[in-house]
């Protein structure tokens, strides 16, 4: 008696790496624009306080002469 083999074929292993290709060659593109635009937002959120800050400044002094970091509650310089 022949006993039946189980496994899979190569074929079918071909099938699966290529699905898992094309899955890849999708989320690694999406994957990349979203660390983008979080980088971005963190940037944004960063600079919003500074912003607020320098307005407050400017509009106790009328200018931007004097507002210097670490003067009118301005932190340090964004490195």
């Amino acid at each position: 008696m022949k006993q039946a083999q189980s496994g899979f074929t190569l074929i079918e292993l071909m099938i699966v790496v290529a699905i898992i290709g094309i899955l890849a060659a999708i989320a690694l593109p999406a994957f990349s624009d979203y660390q983008q635009r979080t980088k971005v937002a963190g940037a944004v959120t960063g600079v919003s306080s500074y912003k607020t800050t320098v307005a407050l400044c400017i509009s106790d002094l009328g200018t931007l002469i004097g507002c210097n970091h670490g003067t009118n509650g301005i932190g340090p310089a964004i490195a």
